[in-house]
């Protein structure tokens, strides 16, 4: 999966503002929050995948869960990371 940021800006949640692409497919669906805690990943590499999110995009290994709440218009499609990958700048 890949995980970009797609520019939708929301005053209220859940805000559906994440592509989540099928890589070397056409399908997208969008999520409304990424947990990247599953992962085991230091602070600072979670701060470098959220930045990736908002640049290029993040290669991730995971599952969509939609979480319920007590109102069905406030469904949440939560991305849960098992494993991400950062990308390597050549020098």
């Amino acid at each position: 999966m890949a995980l970009k940021d797609n520019d939708i800006r929301c005053i209220t949640t859940p805000c559906f503002s994440t592509d989540n692409l099928v890589l070397n497919k056409p399908k997208i669906s969008q999520v409304s929050s990424i947990d990247l805690s599953q992962t085991s990943a230091t602070q600072k590499q979670l701060d470098a995948a959220t930045s990736e999110i908002f640049g290029k995009g993040l290669i991730a290994v995971g599952k969509t869960e939609v979480v319920e709440n007590v109102d069905p218009i406030k469904r949440d499609t939560k991305f849960v990371a098992t494993q991400f990958y950062l990308r390597v700048e050549a020098n």
